[in-house]
């Protein structure tokens, strides 16, 4: 969440809300109704066909005047886990042994089958020996050996990797959207600066939670946002005017000249409980 000074929290452009939330302008339009809905908020149209957004209760509710210029950080990214990585280690360790002893009595099970004594070697010595016990103690030998010991941990070894590797591409979806709106607050509050020349942000400037994976990520975002704002591409091709958004943010700055912050200030005590 992000803080606007007072003045701006009376007239707040959806670019103001697009840079604080990382949204895209589709996202931002879509979005902003339910802030309008939470926070008490009021539509308007300037007389140059700006629209804004008024938010009186909350400029009631702030406890400065003078609240600083708008605040943007940026998204954490998730980790994948929380666990200590020796913990980790030690976990797939296990796992692969898991794995390495139910392949084992698998392809014994199934392509060697019963080993005579007279037969065993080095690699099939554990094999005969516990197919061994397993007769003596009543049971089927092979059917024991192939699915209790080879087909229950193969499985479970399987689902170790696959709930994890499932969570994590779904992690790095979420962690790609988290960094494209971080990259977003950057791009919008460079152009709520200069709208005249705007530029795709330099990823090795940038930090690594406003990355995405993609090289032309930062070039999309202003691609998205000078169609949204009507700009036009400057000599080179490498940065836009946003021309709509220039005429938006001198309205917008004319609007909030005009707010009255004693209509805004909180009345006297009408009753005190002294708690």
């Amino acid at each position: 969440d992000g803080k606007m000074s007072t003045r701006q929290g009376n007239v707040v452009l959806l670019e103001d809300f697009m840079s604080i939330t990382g949204l895209s302008p589709a996202e931002a339009e879509t979005a902003i109704n339910r802030y309008l809905y939470e926070f008490e908020g009021i539509p308007e149209v300037s007389e140059h066909g700006t629209v804004y957004y008024r938010f009186p209760g909350l400029m009631k509710r702030a406890r400065s005047d003078e609240a600083g210029p708008t605040d943007s950080p940026m998204a954490k990214v998730r980790p994948f886990s929380a666990n200590d990585p020796k913990a980790n280690r030690s976990y797939a360790l296990i796992n692969g042994v898991n794995l390495l002893f139910g392949s084992y009595f698998l392809y014994c099970s199934l392509f060697i089958g019963y080993v005579p004594a007279s037969a065993v070697t080095g690699g099939t010595y554990l094999y005969w020996f516990v197919l061994s016990l397993l007769a003596q103690v009543g049971l089927n030998p092979l059917l024991f050996s192939s699915l209790v010991l080879g087909v229950v941990p193969i499985v479970f070894s399987f689902l170790f990797w696959l709930v994890p590797g499932i969570r994590a591409g779904r992690l790095k979806v979420e962690n790609e959207r988290i960094k494209t709106e971080n990259l977003r607050r950057v791009l919008y509050a460079q152009a709520a600066v200069n709208p005249a020349v705007l530029r795709a942000p330099d990823p090795s400037a940038l930090p690594e939670s406003a990355r995405p994976a993609k090289a032309k990520a930062g070039v999309k975002v202003l691609e998205e946002l000078a169609a949204y704002e009507g700009g036009e591409p400057l000599p080179g091709g490498e940065a836009w005017r946003m021309t709509e958004l220039e005429r938006k943010l001198a309205d917008a700055a004319k609007l909030r000249d005009r707010v009255n912050l004693d209509d805004y200030r909180l009345g006297g005590t009408v009753f005190d409980t002294g708690s």
